[in-house]
């Protein structure tokens, strides 16, 4: 059992393969003896005080049995009931990001996930293109969380990704938009230009969406998932790292720790170690909403998190779950 923190319509988007996007279808006086003295409010104003709400989401890809070929039934079944009872039970994060969940052609499993997590959490969900049978989930807590708008980005690219972005309302003041990203492998260099590309789109689609609203009325926005690092000898730095920086998103885990010290998150097929999971966050204009990241952690916290785990400690799957607690300044009127 894990150490975990405390947890205190549809719009269809879908690229084309020219990249383009289609959509388918929220003065005050102080007075004391023989003196007046106006506050810096005016009449008509009232004072703003803040206020703190803390929130956790996950990201956890849990290899879907399709890309497991020497999985029995049996085993996948009891290792996806242990990343239930193991993982996202003890921790119960408001935001759960599943990738690599298979919503095809595996009933049991779902049946299994919705039996345990249904009386907890709303369940969105986007499958692959390509007649891929895993897909991205996102799991919301019922009792903080109101979906407004789901955004379901689809690349149709040769790697067959897509996006599924949540436009939120935490406790019912705080707005947020949580999107999860599932970016194409960098087997060479051309699947490197694809995953700058999908993640472009991805914040691209972000940004076009909050560009219609007013700069008060603009939120924070939170990106997680498998981003799949770079391999290429060639490439001195990764150029979906690179994007996000410049587009100014901040990344959970470096937050008081060295970028240099990456966190091994995924042994990939190669049987290579690498730094793929992570969850990126930004404060957006003069949003009067504030998002801070205050704690990011690799699960289980038991282990450490610069080295992949041998196989008589983690079996769950061939990546690390990243859990982060966020508080977000609210404006109380």
């Amino acid at each position: 059992m894990f150490r975990y923190l405390s947890n205190p319509f549809i719009c269809r988007t879908t690229l084309n393969s020219f990249g383009s996007i289609r959509f388918y279808p929220t003065r005050r006086f102080c007075t004391t003896p023989n003196i007046t003295i106006p506050s810096l409010t005016t009449m008509d104003e009232k004072p703003v005080y803040k206020r703190d709400i803390s929130f956790t989401i996950c990201t956890f890809n849990i290899l879907s049995p399709c890309y497991n070929a020497n999985e029995t039934f049996d085993g996948y079944m009891s290792r996806n009931k242990k990343i239930i009872e193991d993982v996202i039970l003890p921790t119960t994060p408001d935001i759960l990001c599943l990738q690599e969940f298979q919503l095809s052609d595996a009933p049991k499993l779902g049946e299994l996930y919705d039996t345990a997590l249904s009386p907890l959490y709303d369940f969105s969900s986007l499958q692959r293109t390509g007649k891929k049978k895993d897909g991205l989930v996102i799991y919301t807590l019922k009792t903080r969380i109101r979906v407004q708008k789901s955004t379901l980005l689809k690349f149709f690219d040769p790697g067959n990704r897509v996006a599924l972005m949540l436009e939120l309302t935490l406790d019912g003041c705080v707005p947020l938009i949580a999107a999860n990203v599932h970016l194409t492998f960098p087997h060479n260099i051309f699947d490197e230009k694809l995953r700058l590309t999908q993640i472009v789109q991805v914040t691209k689609t972000i940004n076009d969406q909050l560009s219609i609203k007013g700069e008060k009325e603009k939120f924070p926005v939170i990106i997680a998932g498998d981003f799949n690092s770079p391999l290429h000898p060639l490439l001195k730095t990764d150029p979906v790292v690179d994007h996000l920086e410049f587009d100014q998103y901040i990344n959970t885990f470096y937050l008081g720790r060295d970028k240099k010290d990456k966190p091994v998150t995924h042994f990939n097929h190669n049987r290579e170690e690498n730094s793929a999971d992570h969850i990126w966050f930004k404060n957006y204009g003069s949003s009067p909403f504030d998002l801070q990241c205050v704690e990011s952690l690799l699960l289980p916290v038991e282990l450490p998190p610069h080295k992949w785990p041998s196989s008589l400690t983690w079996t769950l799957s061939d990546h690390r779950p990243l859990l982060s607690k966020f508080l977000v300044s609210v404006p109380k009127k």
